[in-house]
């Protein structure tokens, strides 16, 4: 790739001419006490879907923060049991049950919690 050519990173959709996506490497350095970051974390690997928006909702709960997202939490909790029935692999494996997906969101809130509460406080 030329320095002229510009490439669009397939993990932020970003456009960028250098080889690693600045806008991804940032993401990863300040993913402290992201409710969505923290989210990727917990699902299961086989839940991804190219088409499914995942990445960016989960930045969106980033940018609400750890109070959006328990404020949300019914909304998240929601929208992850319909994505998730989406996906080939999890409907041979039957619909992601409400109660887990709860859970789910419940320990990404609390996990990004303990993040934020632990940055602030190393020096």
């Amino acid at each position: 790739m030329s320095s002229c050519e510009a490439r669009q990173c397939q993990a932020c959709l970003v456009y960028h001419t250098q080889k690693r996506c600045p806008a991804c490497d940032a993401a990863q350095r300040v993913a402290r006490g992201k409710p969505g970051a923290e989210l990727e974390k917990i699902i299961p690997a086989f839940f991804a879907d190219d088409g499914c928006g995942c990445r960016s909702y989960a930045r969106k709960m980033d940018r609400w923060g750890v109070e959006g997202c328990r404020k949300r939490h019914a909304v998240i909790v929601k929208r992850l049991v319909r994505e998730a029935s989406k996906v080939p692999v999890i409907r041979l494996l039957g619909p992601v049950n409400k109660m887990v997906a709860q859970e789910w969101v419940s320990r990404a809130i609390a996990n990004a919690e303990q993040e934020r509460t632990t940055s602030l406080t190393r020096p």
